[in-house]
């Protein structure tokens, strides 16, 4: 039987593709950030139109893999280089085994398709079960291993021993003073809500030196709300929002999708409640893990990166390696080899 692959704009699947792929989620229970809902979210981040990668037999979609475009910036000698990349997170959905080998032909087809769009590096994200296995099907087509990591509690075990897990300095003392303040979680579900959250999140990554772009995140996941996907929980300090979370979520899995606070609400240790909260939700509701999405694997002491894994890292999750490639257009990996050359220079 023939397989072929083929790559379609969201807007140009039919409902019978649509449907399709919906079925299949369903059918091995796809990870959030690979449902036909989360498509469509990625829409408003996606500068290009998301495009789905489509493996079918006959006229049966048996795999799919979907990728966005993104507009953002490197650093190159101390400059910052504005470039677009394309990120596909969460690996392909596969419905049979013999559908592995075609894996790297979907991945060829995404670099071509990518490559057509201008971008100039592909960010592949995948789920930590594809930790074995997407690397030989991919590396032969030009993707290089980027290490990176992530922490998964593990929502099975009593409520008090995941209570116990938790770092008792770092975390459990937090949480009890945020709770000593009178801090308070609740749900965000409206516009006002997340625009609210959009003011943290920019102002979160002005604390660490980097203006970033709005983003528009009602626009983005109230549709995910709507289908029970997601949640907004912010934090309540003396009558004002002042830290706020993002979860994805499905039947199996919570996602720490984003976070944000102002100076006050980190002074008050809502960060740390907020997560408290996220977990006991994800526990109350049934599902298996609760995680915390990604952290270099060994980031320099002193860096960004290191706080955040020093903050994921106090949950009492097991680290473990997820599987993340990322292949380099040619004057990418020129700009890389010249940027090394002259480092010991700078």
């Amino acid at each position: 039987m023939v397989f072929e692959v083929e790559v379609k704009a969201i807007s140009e699947l039919s409902s019978e593709d649509r449907n399709q792929i919906k079925n299949l989620a369903t059918e091995v229970r796809a990870h959030p950030f690979q449902t036909f809902e989360w498509m469509e979210a990625c829409r408003c981040e996606s500068v290009i139109e998301p495009h789905v990668i489509l493996l079918k037999k006959k006229d049966d979609i048996v795999s799919y893999w979907m990728h966005y475009f993104r507009d953002s910036e490197i650093n190159f000698m101390k400059l910052n280089i504005k470039i677009r990349d394309s990120a596909a997170r969460a690996g392909p959905v596969i419905a049979t085994p013999e559908c592995y080998v075609y894996i790297g032909d979907m991945a060829e087809v995404m670099r071509t398709h990518a490559r057509s769009h201008g971008a100039k590096v592909i960010d592949i994200l995948a789920e930590t079960t594809w930790r074995d296995e997407l690397g030989k099907y991919i590396t032969p087509k030009g993707f290089i291993e980027d290490p990176f990591c992530t922490y998964l509690v593990d929502l099975s075990l009593p409520l008090e021993l995941i209570w116990n897990k938790i770092d008792r300095k770092g975390a459990r003392w937090a949480i009890r003073s945020a709770q000593k303040k009178n801090v308070k979680c609740v749900e965000g579900d409206s516009k006002d809500d997340f625009e609210c959250f959009t003011d943290l999140y920019i102002e979160t990554w002005r604390r660490s030196g980097k203006n970033v772009k709005p983003k528009n995140f009602w626009e983005r996941y109230k549709t995910l709300i709507e289908k029970d996907m997601c949640k907004l929980f912010l934090a309540i300090y003396n009558n004002k929002k002042v830290a706020g979370l993002l979860l994805v979520y499905n039947n199996e899995v919570g996602i720490y999708y984003s976070g944000a606070s102002s100076e006050e609400g980190f002074k008050c240790y809502a960060n740390d409640l907020l997560q408290w909260n996220a977990i006991t939700f994800c526990k109350n509701r049934g599902l298996k893990y609760y995680d915390l999405l990604g952290v270099e694997c060994n980031p320099k002491e002193g860096t960004k990166q290191y706080s955040l894994k020093q903050f994921k890292g106090k949950w009492g999750g097991e680290f473990i390696y997820t599987p993340r490639y990322k292949w380099y257009s040619p004057e990418i990996k020129m700009g890389k080899k010249l940027k090394d050359f002259l480092r010991p220079f700078w």
